[in-house]
C-alpha cells in the first residue's frame, strides 16, 4: 500500500466489473433482436429442421443456408426448440464460445512466449483482446454467425498442436466441414513436418463430411456436399455447369471486404474470379516477399522448418503460435469473400499483440507493434458509418463507409497490422532462452538467442 499502487483486490474487483458489464451490454444487444431480425439465425435454424424432417437443407427457409451439412447437422439439437428459445441458447452458446476462445487464448500464447501470467493477468489480456475487436465481437453476436465457433477451433487446435497433435487435426477436421479457411493448414502442418496433424486433419475432414450421413442417408449426404462444393468451387471460378451450386455470393458481393473482392469491384471484374484472384495474388507474394525478409533477417527459416527435429522448442512454440494467428488473419484477407462479421476472427491475432506489447523483452522495440495494432483498430471501426451510428448522428459518414469497405479497407489494415505483428514477434521469440537448433545443422548458423533468463 505505502508504495502508492493500487490494491490488488480493488483492480481485480473492477476487472471483473468490466467483464461484467461487457457481456451483459452484449448479450442484451444481441437478445433485443430476439422475435424480430436475428440474421442468419433463421438459415441455421432452419436447415437444421429440414434436416431433421429430411427435407433439402438449400432450398429451406430462405434459401440462405451455404455450409457443408455438418454445421445443420451440429444444430440439429436446438431445431427442436421453438425460434426464439433456440436463438437465445445459441446466443448464450456463442458467448460461451467467445470467452472460452479468448482466455484459452490468452494463456496458449502466454505459454508459447514464456510470459508467466496468473488468472488475473490473462484476464486482463482477454478483456483488452476482446475490447480491441469489440464492434466486430457485437456484430458476429447479434448476426448469430458461426464465426467465433471456428475461433475457438482454431485456438483449441494450437492448443492441442504440439501435445496431441491427432486431436488437433482431428479440431482442424470439424472446422474445415464448416467454413472452409481452415485448408490454409494443411500446406503449414506439411512444411513444419508436422505430420501426424497434417495426416489427422485430411483423414478428419472425409470423416466428418460423413458424419451427417447417420441422419440424412449415404446419398442424401453425398448431394447435400455436392451442392455446397459446387458453390465454393463458382465462387473460386471453377466452371460447375449446370450443377445445382449453394447460393454463395460471388467474389465482387458489396459486403466482402477482403483485398481480392476490393479488387474485382475495382477493376470491375464483375463476379469473374480469375482476374481478381490473380491481382490479389500478386498483393499475396508482394506480402510473403517482405515476411521473408524479416524471416531471414531474424535468422529464422521462412518456407520450411521441420519444427518436430528442432531440440530447445522455445522459440519455436513462439514462432509456430505467431504463425498460426497469421495465418487465420492471412486467410480472412486473401479469401475471395471475407464479410465485416468473419473480423471477429482477429480476436486471434490482438491477443498476442496485447501479449507482447504488456510484456516488454529486452532488447524488442514494441513500437511497430502499437502502430500495427491502432491501424488495424483503426481499419475496424474508421469511418463510423454502422446503423447504430447513422440512426444517432446521422448519414454523413455513408459514403465514405462504402468507400472504405469497397476497396477492402479493413483488410489492408489487418495485412499491415500482421507486418508489424511479424516484426515485433519473431525477434521476442528469439530472445528466448533456448537455441535454435536442429540435430546436424551447420555450427555457423546456429541462433543464438540467451537473452532472457531460464524463467522464461
Amino acid at each position: 500500500m505505502g508504495s502508492g499502487k493500487t490494491p490488488g483486490w480493488l483492480m481485480r474487483t473492477a476487472l471483473i466489473a468490466v467483464w461484467v458489464v461487457v457481456l451483459v451490454c452484449l448479450f442484451l444487444n444481441a437478445a433485443r433482436r430476439v422475435g424480430g431480425d436475428t440474421g442468419d439465425f433463421v438459415h441455421f435454424y432452419e436447415a437444421a429442421r429440414a434436416m431433421l424432417h429430411g427435407e433439402d437443407l438449400y432450398s429451406s427457409g430462405r434459401g440462405g443456408y451455404i455450409y457443408p451439412p455438418l454445421l445443420a447437422f451440429l444444430y440439429t439439437p436446438v431445431a427442436v426448440l421453438p425460434p426464439n428459445a433456440a436463438a437465445v441458447v445459441l446466443l448464450l452458446c456463442n458467448m460461451v464460445l467467445m470467452l472460452a476462445s479468448v482466455l484459452l487464448a490468452a494463456r496458449e500464447f502466454a505459454r508459447r512466449f514464456g510470459i508467466r501470467t496468473d488468472a488475473w493477468k490473462t484476464l486482463a489480456v482477454a478483456l483488452a483482446a476482446s475490447l480491441l475487436v469489440g464492434d466486430k465481437l457485437k456484430g458476429e453476436l447479434q448476426m448469430w454467425q458461426t464465426n467465433l465457433l471456428m475461433l475457438f477451433l482454431f485456438t483449441a487446435a494450437l492448443a492441442l498442436l504440439d501435445r496431441r497433435p491427432i486431436l488437433a487435426g482431428m479440431v482442424l477436421g470439424v472446422a474445415f466441414n464448416i467454413k472452409y479457411l481452415p485448408i490454409v493448414f494443411l500446406p503449414y502442418l506439411l512444411l513444419r513436418r508436422r505430420w501426424t496433424a497434417a495426416a489427422a486433419f485430411a483423414a478428419s475432414i472425409v470423416g466428418f463430411a460423413l458424419l451427417p450421413a447417420v441422419l440424412t442417408g449415404w446419398g442424401a449426404n453425398l448431394h447435400n456436399q455436392t451442392i455446397a462444393y459446387s458453390g465454393l468451387f463458382r465462387l473460386m471460378g471453377v466452371p460447375v455447369g449446370t450443377a445445382r451450386a449453394a447460393n454463395i455470393h460471388g467474389i465482387a458481393a458489396d459486403f466482402s471486404v477482403s483485398i481480392p473482392s476490393g479488387v474485382a469491384r475495382s477493376v470491375g471484374a464483375g463476379d469473374s474470379a480469375g482476374l481478381a484472384l490473380a491481382a490479389a495474388g500478386v498483393v499475396a507474394l508482394a506480402a510473403a516477399a517482405v515476411a521473408g525478409w524479416m524471416y531471414r533477417r531474424n535468422d529464422v527459416p521462412f518456407l520450411y522448418r521441420p519444427d518436430s527435429l528442432y531440440t530447445c522448442p522455445g522459440p519455436i512454440n513462439a514462432i509456430a503460435g505467431l504463425e498460426w494467428a497469421v495465418l487465420v488473419a492471412a486467410a480472412l484477407v486473401f479469401s475471395p469473400q471475407t464479410n465485416t462479421r468473419h473480423l471477429s476472427l482477429l480476436l486471434i491475432v490482438q491477443t498476442p499483440a496485447v501479449l507482447l506489447l504488456s510484456s516488454p523483452a529486452p532488447g524488442v522495440s514494441r513500437r511497430p507493434l502499437l502502430f500495427g495494432t491502432a491501424v488495424l483498430v483503426f481499419g475496424l471501426l474508421f469511418p463510423p458509418g454502422t446503423q447504430d451510428f447513422i440512426q444517432v448522428i446521422g448519414i454523413w459518414f455513408a459514403g465514405p463507409l462504402e468507400v472504405w469497405r469497397s476497396v477492402g479497407g479493413p483488410c489492408w489494415c489487418a495485412l499491415a497490422m500482421l507486418g508489424a505483428l511479424i516484426w515485433t514477434g519473431l525477434p521476442y521469440a528469439r530472445s528466448l532462452n533456448a537455441a535454435l537448433v536442429a540435430p546436424g545443422a551447420d555450427a555457423t548458423r546456429l541462433v543464438s538467442l540467451s537473452r532472457r533468463g531460464a524463467a522464461a
